[in-house]
């Protein structure tokens, strides 16, 4: 069964779930062939699928625009791949590093210089903890 460009075999077909890829469940199409384009990438990065637009982010073709734009997506899972891929401007990942929601995520992308993340860990080493907070270092009692 073809559906636009991608192949669907029945008896292979799963409900997608992250952490299965598009081939394990008898899809292939443009994220999965190495002769796709940019645009046959960013045109699935607006996939009403989540699992197609996962795979878009993992995808070194997508742009950084359509990078950034996948940090909205709805699906939290596509987001976090966003997050950890190579395409994201200094910029961004900077706020991304900054924020606490996805800070976590963004300090495990490859693209971040190995200096940033040990001045991150130093800086929150030194930082004072809040009054409520359960554990406080004794030197910051």
């Amino acid at each position: 069964m073809a559906i636009g460009r991608f192949h669907v075999d029945p008896q292979a077909y799963q409900r997608p779930s992250p952490s299965n890829n598009l081939a394990q469940w008898g899809v292939t199409g443009e994220v999965a062939d190495p002769e796709s384009t940019p645009a046959d990438v960013a045109r699935l990065a607006r996939d009403p699928e989540a699992e197609v637009r996962r795979r878009a982010a993992e995808d070194t073709r997508l742009s950084p625009a359509d990078a950034v734009r996948l940090l909205n997506d709805p699906a939290a899972y596509v987001r976090g791949t966003a997050i950890r891929g190579l395409r994201l401007p200094a910029r961004v990942l900077a706020g991304l590093l900054h924020d606490r929601d996805t800070a976590c995520a963004a300090v495990t992308d490859p693209g971040i210089p190995v200096p940033v993340p040990h001045r991150i860990l130093a800086a929150a080493a030194v930082a004072k903890r809040p009054p409520d907070c359960r554990y406080q270092p004794a030197e910051l009692r």
